[in-house]
């Protein structure tokens, strides 16, 4: 497999056979098979996968957003599947989550969507900080600064379809531009982790 990588600065890195900056990724996008989104949620990516690199790509080629939703323009988007303007679209993240029931990419047979899943967490990787996440929670502590890191832990005290903002103190330190991984205290008092959708009104999590 051939890797072709877009930076800011277009740097080589070992994994890649080229790697372009911003200012060339239409000649990236022309070039790829797939196209794997990988951008954290910033003002200057949002909706940086827009209509003119939607147009550079090959007609054949598959868009793979496991970033955030917004840095793809969800219109653009979809005039490109519904017009068969690129092959299809893998998409695990979306502007508004969970995507609402009548929302047309649903509807189209060149798409597939999953529920904000794609993070490749491990119990080895989450245990840690899921076990220093709760000592801090239930001695009253804060939670600490982890800078922004690429996952978060979520405790909650059982499986329920939503809770309040108010049993969230544990990940104060997420905002919304960050995944969340749920837990909960399983039998034997022993974390079982589960994929979460969440909304972001402020107000409720949807597990």
């Amino acid at each position: 497999m051939r890797v072709l990588g877009v930076t800011r600065r277009g740097r080589p890195v070992r994994e890649a056979a080229r790697v372009y900056p911003v200012g060339a990724m239409a000649r990236a996008l022309s070039e790829a098979d797939f196209v794997v989104v990988l951008l954290p949620l910033t003002h200057e990516t949002r909706g940086i996968i827009g209509a003119a690199a939607l147009d550079a790509m090959k007609p054949s080629a598959w868009l793979i957003n496991i970033a955030r939703g917004a840095v793809v323009d969800e219109s653009a988007l979809l005039a490109a599947l519904e017009g068969k303007q690129i092959a299809g679209a893998v998409l695990d993240v979306f502007d508004r989550e969970p995507l609402p029931p009548s929302h047309p990419l649903w509807k189209l047979d060149n798409v597939v969507v999953t529920p904000h899943i794609s993070g490749p967490s491990t119990p080895d990787e989450i245990a840690p900080v899921f076990n220093d996440n709760l000592a801090r929670y239930l001695a009253g502590r804060p939670a600490p600064s982890r800078g922004r890191p690429r996952s978060g832990v979520l405790i909650m005290p059982s499986r329920r379809s939503a809770i309040n903002m108010s049993e969230l103190e544990l990940a104060r330190f997420l905002d919304e531009e960050r995944v969340l991984t749920c837990a909960t205290i399983g039998p034997g008092g022993r974390p079982h982790l589960m994929p979460l959708w969440y909304v972001r009104d402020g107000k409720s999590l949807v597990a």
